[in-house]
């Protein structure tokens, strides 16, 4: 199974910033969560995994040293 690594974002921060920067922006959601969590990700790295998973594929999570099963 891949894994990706992203970091937690600040909604202080503009998405269209963070994509000029070179971050592609997402939330991680799910019924074991109590709320929803903003990420970033290296554009570079999320297009690496979407050139060999794709869209429903699933993978390891790293959000800062915690690891979360998530699907794409």
């Amino acid at each position: 199974m891949n894994t990706l690594k992203a970091e937690k974002r600040s909604m202080d921060t503009k998405a269209k910033k963070l994509r000029r920067e070179g971050y592609v922006t997402g939330i991680v959601f799910g019924r074991e969560m109590k709320e929803s969590m903003p990420i970033k990700i290296l554009k570079t790295d999320a297009e690496k995994f979407l050139k060999t998973g794709g869209k429903g594929s699933q993978v390891m999570l790293e959000v800062d040293g915690q690891s979360m099963d998530v699907l794409v």
